[in-house]
C-alpha cells in the first residue's frame, strides 16, 4: 500500500510539472559511485521539466565476489563452520534493481543549485553462499544426507524511501550532485538467509532493514 501512494505522489508531481512552463529543458547521464563498495553500480536518467523540477529514473546492477574474509555468519551456523573461515569465503552475488524520484529547486546562486528531493528504490539481490550443511546424494536408489561445505542459494528483495536536501553544480557539461537526508530500506529475505549470513551491519547491504542516514554524490554528463 505504501509504495502504491508513493508511486501515486510521484506521479501527480510529475503529471503536474509537464503541465509548467517548461521552456529550458535538458538531459543528463549520471553514475552514483559509492555503488562501487557494495559490488554494483547505479546509473540514471535526470530530466529538467521546468526551473525548478528535475525527475530522474535508473537501474542498478551488481556483480561480484562478497565476504572475502568469510566472517558474515550468524549465531545459528555450528561450530566446525565457524573454524574453517577461508573456506567459507567468496560467496557470489548477482542483482538488480530501479530507482525513480523528483527534485525540487528552491533556491539559486552563482555556484550551487538547491534542491529537496526524494526518491525510491528497489533492488533484488541472488546470493549463492558457501557453507557447511547437510546436503543430499543419491546412492543405490536411496537419498542420503552428508555433512559438509557447499553451495547454498538464498536472494534478498529491498525497496528503499529516502528524502533529502542537495546542491548541484554545472560546470560546462560536467554536472556535479551532492545530498544528505533519512531514507528507510524495507526487506524481505528468503527463508534461510539469516541462518548463514546478517550482510545487515550498514544501510546499503543486502539485508539491512530500517532507518539509516542517506547520503551521497553523483557525476553526470549533460547530453544537451
Amino acid at each position: 500500500m505504501v509504495r502504491k501512494i508513493l508511486f501515486i505522489v510521484f506521479s501527480s508531481f510529475t503529471l503536474f510539472s509537464v503541465a509548467q512552463n517548461n521552456d529550458s529543458l535538458g538531459l543528463s547521464i549520471n553514475i552514483i559511485p559509492q555503488y562501487l563498495f557494495i559490488s554494483g553500480i547505479r546509473a540514471d536518467l535526470e530530466y529538467k521539466l521546468t526551473n525548478k523540477i528535475n525527475v530522474f529514473a535508473g537501474m542498478q546492477y551488481y556483480t561480484g565476489t562478497i565476504n572475502t574474509s568469510g566472517n558474515e555468519t550468524t549465531d545459528a551456523n555450528t561450530t566446525s563452520s565457524n573454524i574453517d573461515q577461508s573456506k567459507r569465503a567468496n560467496d557470489k552475488l548477482e542483482g538488480n534493481g530501479w530507482n525513480t524520484g523528483i527534485k525540487y529547486y528552491f533556491l539559486e546562486d552563482n555556484e550551487y543549485n538547491y534542491y529537496l528531493g526524494a526518491d525510491l528504490t528497489y533492488n533484488k539481490f541472488n546470493i549463492t553462499i558457501k557453507e557447511y550443511d547437510y546436503f543430499p546424494y543419491i546412492d543405490d536408489g536411496l537419498t542420503f544426507y552428508e555433512y559438509r561445505l557447499g553451495d547454498i542459494e538464498t536472494d534478498s528483495k529491498q525497496f528503499g524511501y529516502h528524502v533529502c536536501a542537495g546542491a548541484t553544480k554545472t560546470i560546462k557539461r560536467l554536472v556535479v550532485n551532492g545530498w544528505f537526508g533519512i531514507g528507510y530500506t524495507e526487506t524481505q529475505l528468503s527463508k534461510d538467509f539469516n541462518k548463514y549470513r546478517k550482510y545487515n551491519s550498514f544501510s546499503g547491504q543486502y539485508a539491512y532493514q530500517g532507518f539509516a542516514p542517506y547520503l551521497g554524490f553523483k557525476l553526470g554528463f549533460l547530453l544537451f
